[in-house]
């Protein structure tokens, strides 16, 4: 497919960075902590780095394939049945991860800013305003995220140093107190929560340069593991490791220790929450624009309009389905997994392509 080429590499930071800021900033130290214990923070890097591994290796799959996306490079690693197949499962995953996590932002939001506004109501102006950025294309997707990003950087490091004084460095003791194991177990709820790094393979086709564009990869993830690591240690820190495993949205729980004197923000949680929008936004923003250049690659066509509406119809309605909060942590469970299988496909696809680069070079004349 023939794209305009007029993005930089240096838009691949905020595209990442912003897609990964989503649920599991709520949940993650929640999660990790049900294995590692006081030892999360290792957790945090041991998964990281392997993500950031990951992040180099589908960075050399695009610069093999820079006239196609991720879910092209399928079809040309798994030939056309197996290809439009990982396409269509994709694609169903994606939606529903997306309406899962609509569900969540709605009930939040309702519960600690918007008590009186109806959910629907605020899920439906996500949805709208994802539809017009949709309809816009790339070029206003990435406008929007290099305006979100700073601000949402800047807010979230203000909320996350501000319970420093109730730290207590004890609740990070004994490290390692029941060896290597269940850092390593937690660690793959680190890689969920990083996983959208392989969104990578959907930015690159509108790249003008992807030399070095790498280096910009490995930075988002950078930023992300310090983010991450900052969140869970403090939750750690503040909280202790057994009382961070009992806390449905420990980060949330964490900005309700803080008490601020300015009258715009009466409770930290609000400003908690006004971050918590904007992220939303973002993310749920760029996981669409990844399912709909899915679907144009299933279909192989570049008409999207009749894609974004489809699309962002099924994931509103989607978000109306889980009515208890079990039968949502359960799902987010199935989540997961996908998701690791997801990101599995990418050591995949990358020996794919070794094995036909050097396939063409025995065959090549000297």
């Amino acid at each position: 497919m023939d794209r305009k080429r007029y993005l930089h590499k240096s838009h691949i930071l905020p595209f990442i960075v912003m897609a990964s800021l989503g649920p599991k900033v709520l949940t993650l130290p929640r999660d990790v902590s049900c294995y590692a214990g006081n030892d999360s923070w290792l957790s945090v890097i041991l998964g990281g780095t392997a993500v950031l591994i990951l992040t180099w290796m589908i960075y050399w799959i695009m610069m093999n394939y820079p006239e196609l996306n991720l879910s092209q490079i399928f079809e040309a690693s798994f030939g056309r049945f197996f290809g439009k197949l990982t396409m269509v499962l994709f694609g169903l995953f994606n939606v529903f991860a997306l309406g899962m996590s609509l569900r969540i932002f709605a009930d939040n939001i309702s519960l600690y800013l918007l008590d009186k506004t109806p959910d629907t109501v605020i899920k439906g102006l996500l949805v709208l305003l994802c539809i017009y950025a949709l309809l816009k294309g790339i070029g206003t997707i990435t406008t929007t995220l290099n305006i979100l990003f700073p601000a949402t950087l800047i807010f979230l490091f203000i909320l996350l140093l501000l319970p420093w004084n109730k730290a207590e460095s004890g609740n990070l003791l004994p490290v390692l107190h029941e060896g290597i194991l269940p850092v390593v177990k937690g660690s793959h709820h680190v890689i969920n929560a990083l996983s959208t790094f392989f969104f990578i393979g959907y930015i690159t086709p509108y790249i003008r340069d992807l030399k070095g564009g790498g280096l910009w990869g490995a930075a988002a993830i950078g930023l992300l593991i310090f983010i991450y690591l900052w969140i869970v240690l403090m939750c750690i820190l503040v909280f202790g490791a057994a009382e961070t495993t009992r806390l449905l949205y420990p980060t949330i729980t964490l900005s309700k220790s803080i008490q601020l004197r300015a009258q715009l923000f009466e409770r930290a949680e609000s400003l908690m929450m006004t971050v918590w929008i904007v992220n939303t936004f973002a993310v749920t923003l760029i996981a669409s624009f990844v399912a709909v250049e899915n679907m144009k690659a299933l279909f192989g066509t570049e008409k999207k309009r009749m894609m974004i509406y489809v699309q962002m119809t099924a994931v509103y309605l989607l978000a109306h389905i889980p009515r208890s909060i079990a039968v949502q942590q359960r799902i987010f469970r199935y989540v997961d997994i996908a998701t690791l299988g997801v990101v599995m496909l990418i050591p995949a696809i990358a020996g794919i392509t070794l094995l036909k680069k050097r396939k063409k070079s025995k065959s090549s004349p000297e």
